[in-house]
């Protein structure tokens, strides 16, 4: 799970940067994070960005969760929500579901999280996948809350057919009501 989110927001136009900076604190370059040994330096530069394991965005995110990289359909991705933020619930008119924030995209004008959204659905029809998109549920059956790749999921949603598939990594924990984005 470390690997594949710092992997994608390496590559983010919000947080590149930031791993960038991260990465040179530790004496290592942007590259370095995605050498196949580089775990322990992709756990520090995720804690020194995100707060991760417990502050930030991992405020209250459970310590066992059992992960499991899950193929699902676009039609299946519309239906987790996004975590409680407030940019992503406006997105989707407080319903939190990613088809809606999908459906809201012309809506919300030209900010910045429209125009990722917009770049990324583009990048998606030229034919470009992009790391998996990590979400977390209290069980299978439970509603799928996304972690990380927000601006994927939407752009997967809008761009692809509802029966195509996509990887997600989904963290299972029947502690997740505590995690602060819950």
């Amino acid at each position: 799970m470390i690997r594949a989110f710092v992997e994608a927001e390496v590559e983010s136009p919000v947080y590149g940067a930031a791993y960038a900076r991260a990465a040179q604190a530790f004496g290592a370059d942007r590259e370095a994070l995605f050498h196949p040994d580089a775990d322990r330096l992709r756990a520090k530069v995720l804690r020194a960005v995100r707060g991760y394991p417990v502050s930030a965005l991992f405020t209250g995110f459970p310590s066992d969760p059992s992960w499991n990289l899950a193929a699902i359909s676009v039609r299946e991705l519309g239906g987790f929500l996004y975590l409680r933020e407030y940019g992503w619930v406006a997105l989707s008119g407080g319903t939190r579901l990613v088809r809606d924030g999908a459906a809201n995209v012309q809506a919300a004008g030209g900010g910045a999280k429209a125009r990722g959204i917009v770049a990324a659905e583009e990048a998606v029809r030229e034919g470009k996948r992009f790391q998996p998109i990590i979400a977390a549920a209290e069980s299978a059956s439970a509603v799928h809350i996304l972690a990380e790749g927000h601006t994927r999921a939407t752009a997967y949603v809008r761009a692809l057919d509802v029966d195509d598939e996509i990887e997600v990594i989904i963290g299972y924990s029947t502690n997740l009501s505590g995690w602060h984005f819950f």
